[in-house]
């Protein structure tokens, strides 16, 4: 999953600043993370399923593993095949919505990053606090999403299929938080 899957943030935002109107880009980077807890809160009843199985490579916990890591292989492989760099690449765009993305995504800037920025990057006190609050964003999240199944299951004792349907709450909340702070819930 990891291999294939990996490549989703760092190309979002190339994508994004090539694709995007200017003054719709926070919008759609808060529509396109918003998808990734879509995506948890799915997996976990889906997890449950696969886990009640008793098939030797679809089934249990080996199961669970070979399956969703097929998922992220066919999501790649799909990924590759339809997405483009460009809009004046997609073989699919009307001549209209190319035209518009095209003139209202703003002038590209120049790729050479100066020192200045760097620095910034690594002393500006803003940008630290930034750093800080992702890093307690991405435990906080992974605690939940290593953790809760288990704390459902072995301390509130819900079976496993209710800890699956529990489990999926808080990224659906998650899912409507980053839609509303990002302005897209008219579109999510």
């Amino acid at each position: 999953m990891g291999l294939f899957e990996s490549v989703t943030y760092p190309a979002l935002f190339a994508m994004l600043s090539k694709w995007a109107p200017a003054d719709e880009r926070s919008k759609m980077v808060s529509i396109a993370f918003s998808g990734a807890m879509i995506g948890t809160a799915a997996t976990f009843p889906v997890s449950g399923v696969i886990l009640s199985w008793d098939a030797p490579l679809f089934g249990r916990w080996e199961g669970l593993f070979y399956d969703l890591g097929l998922v992220g292989v066919l999501w790649f492989c799909m990924f590759s095949y339809f997405v483009t760099e460009y809009p004046e690449d997609h073989p699919s765009i009307s001549s209209e919505e190319c035209a518009f993305i095209v003139k209202s995504r703003g002038k590209a800037k120049s790729a050479k990053v100066p020192r200045s920025v760097w620095v910034a990057l690594f002393t500006n006190k803003h940008v630290l606090a930034l750093y800080c609050c992702h890093f307690v964003n991405n435990w906080s999240l992974y605690t939940f999403l290593s953790y809760l199944p288990t704390y459902l299951l072995k301390v509130l004792h819900f079976d496993m299929t209710a800890s699956a349907i529990y489990s999926v709450l808080p990224y659906l909340t998650m899912f409507l938080v980053q839609c509303v702070g990002g302005g897209g819930l008219r579109i999510c």
